[in-house]
């Protein structure tokens, strides 16, 4: 049983990342940082990380859309300083690294390493067989995870690993790559979780949901929510970019995003008003705008709701109420009441479970209660408990990832 790992909870290995690097050496830095983990890493998924995490200096910065060195330079690099450290990073761009690039990298590789003493470690990067798939999905419908179970063949001995990864819509889709359980495990540990739908899946629509949210992944979330003294949040990503070449073609559309037109919304808006029964005061303007809400947030649904995304919601809203409108204090101070009757609303729609709904009604008056005045500031994490242990796979999720 391969051991749990967290994307966002290990340590990287001396010189891991050359991230903070920007100066022209960056190379020879890389190259440094090759030659470190030789004496360092005695196990290929460590070596695979620091091998994944080494590729973010070859991909465009989001912030410059230039890569901070390019393959060919550090290729180039390596060929005229050889060794141990210039095999060993050209080995890890042959399975990683950009696809133009790797097969100049593998061949390069094996010319380097034919007088050398390796660790058994070289030859097994990224020789993993996909074997099953399931999908855990939470009650609302908002976040999920993808799990792979993958077989990895050493020294004769085959043993199972497991990959998840977690797709959130409201952090950038792609919030969590993690190496740990197996499908057997998370499904022992989800068993009787009114929270958690964990079914299996075929291999090839695994492979069209991790593709499609690696087409919809906002590079600046994992930019914005990496701890400068921690191993990046992202480092597992070209890892997950080669797992992901391995699964069959031919999967089902993932249909990630399913935006509904002003149409949609309109009626959606009338449905509303004429099941709730409610004071009809503001709460016309104030569906609307959830609905405007929703469909600039990520993925466009009105309807789907979950306590993080009830969160979420309780800051940002208030921006897009505007300031000019005669009723705009009077839709402010009506938000909390006429959002909890959209939730209710949602929910039956949805034919969500009770507990499910009186979840996100509670984060609702939660979140009022801690930010004081609707619409203050949203950075509203001191003191915010998302209610249950698996709530959509929020900051309080204690997932076997």
């Amino acid at each position: 049983m391969a051991r749990p790992r967290s994307g966002n909870g290990r340590v990287t290995p001396k010189g891991g990342s050359a991230r903070a690097e920007r100066t022209p050496d960056l190379a020879d830095r890389m190259l440094d940082t090759a030659e470190t983990v030789l004496t360092e890493l005695h196990d290929v998924v460590d070596a695979e990380y620091w091998a994944s995490v080494m590729q973010r200096e070859l991909v465009a910065d989001p912030a410059t859309g230039r890569p901070r060195v390019g393959a060919k330079q550090v290729l180039n690099r390596a060929r005229r300083r050889g060794g141990a450290g210039a095999a060993t990073l050209c080995r890890a761009i042959a399975v990683f690294g950009p696809l133009e690039h790797r097969s100049a990298a593998a061949e390069l590789a094996d010319r380097l390493a034919a007088p050398l003493d390796l660790p058994a470690w070289f030859e097994r990067l990224g020789e993993v067989t996909p074997v099953a798939a399931a999908r855990l999905d939470d009650v609302w419908g908002d976040g999920f995870s993808v799990h792979l179970d993958l077989t990895r063949d050493l020294d004769g001995t085959t043993t199972t690993e497991g990959l998840a990864v977690r797709i959130e819509p409201t952090a950038g889709w792609l919030a969590e790559i993690v190496v740990g359980g197996t499908i057997e495990e998370v499904a022992a540990f989800t068993d009787g979780d009114p929270h958690a739908r964990f079914e299996p899946i075929p291999l090839a629509d695994a492979r069209t949901l991790l593709a499609e949210a690696l087409v919809l992944r906002d590079p600046s979330w994992a930019a914005e929510t990496t701890d400068p003294d921690e191993p990046p949040a992202d480092g597992w990503l070209a890892m997950l970019r080669q797992r992901v070449e391995l699964l069959p073609p031919g999967g089902e559309p993932a249909g990630l995003v399913e935006p509904w037109s002003p149409a949609e919304a309109e009626a959606l808006v009338e449905e509303f008003l004429a099941a709730d029964g409610g004071d009809q005061g503001a709460a016309r303007p104030i569906a609307e705008l959830v609905c405007q809400f929703v469909r600039d947030l990520a993925d466009g649904r009105p309807l789907v709701w979950s306590p993080p995304r009830v969160r979420l919601f309780a800051g940002p809203f208030v921006e897009v109420v505007p300031r000019d409108r005669p009723d705009a204090a009077a839709i402010l101070d009506a938000v909390p009441e006429v959002m909890e009757r959209w939730l209710r609303f949602a929910g039956r729609r949805l034919e969500l479970p009770d507990h499910a709904v009186e979840a996100n009604v509670a984060m609702l008056h939660q979140t009022r209660e801690i930010m004081g005045t609707w619409g203050a500031d949203p950075a509203i994490d001191d003191g915010l408990e998302l209610p249950g242990p698996t709530a959509s796979f929020g900051p309080a999720a204690e997932w076997p990832l």
